[in-house]
């Protein structure tokens, strides 16, 4: 299901990165699956990406990322 206003890029919200993300981690609870169209949609460049992909996969939160070549999700963390 879509995590209400959490689409990169989103220029229409007055939250900041930071608040996005905190509101992202307390939507998302260990075991639960979240899957994304560009592993873009989780930084702003690849060192915050990395940082939020290692974040949620600290709290049991498994990322998967779409891949338009393939049949098949990638693990972002691998």
């Amino acid at each position: 299901m879509p995590i209400e206003g959490f689409r990169h890029p989103a220029p229409e919200t007055l939250e900041s990165w930071e608040e996005r993300l905190v509101r992202l981690f307390g939507t998302l609870r260990r075991g639960d699956v979240l899957v994304v169209a560009s592993i873009h949609a989780l930084g702003r460049d690849i060192s915050e990406e990395t940082r939020t992909v290692a974040e949620l996969e600290r709290r049991g939160v498994v990322v998967k990322v779409l891949s338009h070549e393939g049949r098949h999700l990638f693990d972002a963390g691998r």
